[in-house]
């Protein structure tokens, strides 16, 4: 079984109210995760958002839809491996938010780059509602905190200098950030997830 289980306007399943505006269309956008699950991408039941599907997906993403070198050791960079480093970073309270900060692009949603990302207003929404799912599974409901978005943009700065080309542009977009924050490891696919589950068990993170 998946999806809500409807009875007196309260899911029986995860205890949540369905999305108010879900039409049977939205309902019908359903993605298999790799557990099997029928994931309803547009309204999720909790219970059907699992941290070993977000993990076996985010890493297999390639951060910057591939668009970067890689390392000598990898052309491989994963969401996993982006977003545990953005938990190394983060300040103490939000590390674990921190580590799951893309969870949405892990259950489904692929990671769409921020430059295109502004032009789909659809898209974020459903995005958003994702995350807020993700958020009352794990992070107590909570909104994103801005600890968390100046976490994810030091990673970036780091990730960029690493492993984009050094073109004049790029250069200059980077001046004065700090860029050895950490060394970007291009862990394999199975790496990147175990490190990504076992940093959700180090931060307390329960599934």
């Amino acid at each position: 079984m998946s999806g809500h289980s409807i009875i007196a306007g309260v899911c029986v399943r995860c205890n949540q109210k369905p999305r108010p505006e879900i039409t049977q269309e939205m309902r019908d956008a359903v993605y298999c995760t790799a557990t099997g699950v029928a994931l309803h991408l547009l309204d999720p039941c909790l219970k059907d958002i699992s941290l070993y599907d977000m993990a076996h997906s985010l890493a297999g993403i390639n951060r910057f839809c591939g668009g970067h070198w890689g390392t000598q050791h990898s052309y491989h960079y994963s969401i996993a491996e982006h977003s545990y480093w953005v938990s190394v970073l983060a300040p103490e309270p939000f590390k674990l938010w921190s580590l799951l900060h893309d969870g949405s692009e892990g259950l489904g949603f692929g990671d769409v780059i921020s430059p295109l990302k502004k032009f789909l207003p659809d898209y974020k929404i459903h995005e958003k509602w994702m995350m807020g799912c993700v958020s009352k599974k794990w992070l107590g409901g909570t909104a994103e905190p801005t600890e968390v978005k100046a976490a994810d943009m030091a990673a970036l700065a780091v990730e960029q200098a690493a492993m984009q080309p050094p073109v004049a542009w790029m250069r200059e977009r980077l001046r004065g950030k700090d860029t050895g924050l950490f060394k970007p490891e291009c862990w394999s696919p199975m790496q990147a997830k175990t490190n990504f589950i076992q940093r959700f068990i180090e931060l307390g993170g329960k599934e």
